[in-house]
C-alpha cells in the first residue's frame, strides 16, 4: 500500500506542478496532458480502499486559484469537445467539454486531498482522492484523455 501510495502522490505532485507552472509549448503541453492524466487514473486504481477515516476541515482551493490554473489551461489551441456525462445512456445527448475546466477541476480535486496528506491525514487524503475521483475528476480525465488522444492522432502528433 505505502509504495503505490507514494507512486500516486508523486503523480499529484507532478500534476500539480505543472498545473501551477508556466505553459510549455502546445505540443509539449498535450504529451504532458496525456501522460499525467494517464498516470493519475491507472495509479488511483491501485490505491486501498480503507474507509474515510476522521472527518476533516480542508483548506480548499479557492475559486481565485481555480480562476488561475483556468487560465493558464485557455491558452491551447484545442480547447472545446463534444463529450456525453454518461455514454451508456443511449439518450444522453452530447455537451461541449473544456479542457480548461477539466484541467482545473481535476487540480482542485486532487490539490484538496494533497493538503489532507501532507498535513498527516493519510487514509483522509486517500479517501478524498479516490470518492472524488468516482464521483468528479475521473470522468475529467477520462473525457480530456480521449479529446487528447484523438487531437493528436488526427494532428500527427508523436506521442
Amino acid at each position: 500500500m505505502e509504495e503505490q501510495a507514494h507512486k500516486f502522490i508523486n503523480i499529484v505532485r507532478d500534476y500539480c506542478a505543472w498545473a501551477e507552472g508556466t505553459p510549455l509549448p502546445e505540443e509539449n503541453e498535450l504529451k504532458k496532458a496525456i501522460q499525467l492524466l494517464a498516470n493519475l487514473y491507472a495509479s488511483i486504481l491501485k490505491l486501498p480502499n480503507n474507509g474515510c477515516g476522521e472527518d476533516i476541515n480542508t483548506t480548499d482551493v479557492t475559486d481565485k486559484e481555480w480562476k488561475t490554473i483556468y487560465k493558464r489551461f485557455s491558452s491551447f489551441s484545442f480547447q472545446y469537445y463534444p463529450v456525453s456525462f454518461s455514454p451508456a445512456d443511449t439518450k444522453d445527448k452530447p455537451v461541449m467539454g473544456d479542457l480548461a475546466d477539466d484541467f482545473s477541476d481535476i487540480y482542485r480535486d486532487i490539490k484538496n486531498g494533497l493538503w489532507l496528506y501532507d498535513n498527516g491525514h493519510q487514509i483522509e487524503a486517500i479517501w478524498d482522492w479516490k470518492n472524488n475521483f468516482k464521483t468528479h475528476w475521473g470522468r475529467h480525465a477520462v473525457s480530456a484523455l480521449h479529446a487528447l488522444h484523438c487531437h493528436a492522432s488526427d494532428e500527427y502528433i508523436e506521442l
